[in-house]
C-alpha cells in the first residue's frame, strides 16, 4: 500500500505582524429627544454583536489536560478569487489557487515570548477514508495523532499583539472532501493554545 500523499503546497508564506493601533467602532446609535416615542427593545439578532474573536483551549503536553484559553483565534480565511470565506463549499476550480490564513492574538502576558507555530489538518475523503496531516516547516506530512510527535510549521522570536498566520497556499482540487484545520501557538513551557473551540472548517467538490 502506498502512503497517501498531502496538500500539494506551492508557496509558504512566513507569518506576518498585523498592525492594529485602533479597535473597530460598534455602529453609532442615534439618540431620540421626543418624550412621546417608546423605547424599542431590539430583537436579538439587533443585540447580538459579532465578535470575531473565538477563544481557544490549550494542552500542556506534561500534563496532558486540556483547558479553556483566553487567546484569540479569529475566524479563519479561505482567499478565493479575492472573496473570504470560512465554512465554503469549493469547486474544483476555487480549490485550485487557494490561500488559507488565520490570524491568533496572543495573551498579554504571550507578547514577546517566542513560540513555535503548529499546523493540523483533518482531510475526511469523499470515499469516508481520512487521514491526519501535520505542516513540519513547508511540508504537509501524515500526522500520528500524538501531540507530542508536532513539530513547527514556524518558528516566531516574539509573539505580536496580532499574528497573521499563512497556513496554505496551492491546489487542494484534486483531494475531494471535507477539510478541518487546527493552528496553534506552543510556547517554552510546553503549553499549545490552539483554535480547538471553532477549528477551520471547509469542503472541496
Amino acid at each position: 500500500s502506498t502512503e497517501p500523499q498531502g496538500p500539494q503546497e506551492e508557496t509558504a508564506t512566513e507569518s506576518q505582524t498585523e498592525d492594529t493601533s485602533t479597535e473597530p467602532q460598534g455602529p453609532q446609535e442615534e439618540e431620540t429627544a421626543t418624550e412621546s416615542q417608546t423605547e424599542e427593545t431590539p430583537t436579538d439578532a439587533q443585540s447580538e454583536e459579532i465578535d470575531p474573536c473565538q477563544r481557544g483551549q490549550s494542552i500542556n503536553l506534561d500534563s496532558d489536560q486540556t483547558v479553556d484559553s483566553s487567546a484569540c483565534f479569529e475566524a479563519g480565511q479561505l482567499d478565493i478569487g479575492g472573496q473570504k470565506a470560512n465554512n465554503a463549499k469549493l469547486s474544483k476550480k476555487d480549490a485550485k489557487t487557494l490561500k488559507v490564513s488565520i490570524t491568533i492574538s496572543p495573551l498579554s502576558t504571550q507578547i514577546g515570548q517566542p513560540a513555535n507555530i503548529l499546523m493540523v489538518s483533518i482531510y475526511q475523503a469523499a470515499n469516508g477514508s481520512g487521514v491526519a496531516y501535520y505542516r513540519h516547516g513547508n511540508n504537509w506530512q501524515v500526522w500520528d495523532g500524538n501531540v507530542g510527535s508536532l513539530t513547527a510549521a514556524e518558528e516566531v522570536d516574539g509573539l505580536p499583539e496580532n499574528l497573521n498566520v499563512q497556513i496554505f497556499e496551492g491546489d487542494l482540487s484534486s483531494m475531494s472532501g471535507n477539510f478541518t484545520v487546527y493552528v496553534g501557538i506552543q510556547l517554552n513551557d510546553g503549553t499549545i493554545h490552539y483554535n480547538g473551540v471553532d477549528p477551520m472548517q471547509f469542503e472541496v467538490e
